[in-house]
């Protein structure tokens, strides 16, 4: 089962409503992408995260990942583009603690760590390659 482009675009009339609800980009752009893009992603590697996700502290590998890829996917919308260069610093950060817990081999082993990994593929694939919006991947 794939990301329905339609269903995504369809959805983005909701981000209006995420800037009343609270001026943090990080809750914004999260709280968007669990409710209305995860569920079209499932049957992928992303069906545990919410479980992991909920045992994460706010600055972990796998928080900024999903934060990331959060904003990346906001960010698709016209209105909401002042979340692509926050997508970006998060992407940064997290690849900087990549490299960090590189050479841990419990860390590297860990679901936390494995599906961080697999998130920023995402966030590479769509976001720095091109990504333009629903309808045009």
């Amino acid at each position: 089962m794939g990301v329905r482009r339609e269903d995504l675009w369809q959805e983005y009339s909701e981000l209006s409503l995420l800037s009343t609800l609270s001026p943090d980009l990080d809750q914004q752009a999260t709280c968007y992408f669990f409710i209305n893009v995860h569920p079209l992603l499932l049957g992928y590697y992303i069906d545990d995260l919410p479980n992991i996700y909920s045992r994460e502290m706010p600055t972990s590998i796998l928080s900024l990942a999903t934060m990331a890829l959060s904003a990346s996917f906001t960010s698709l919308h016209p209105q909401h583009s002042r979340f692509k260069p926050y997508a970006l610093s998060k992407y940064a950060e997290c690849l900087r603690l990549l490299r960090e817990a590189a050479n841990d081999p419990q860390i590297v082993e860990s679901d936390p760590f494995l599906m961080a990994i697999n998130m920023l593929g995402t966030f590479e694939v769509g976001h720095l390659f091109g990504l333009q919006g629903p309808g045009k991947y």
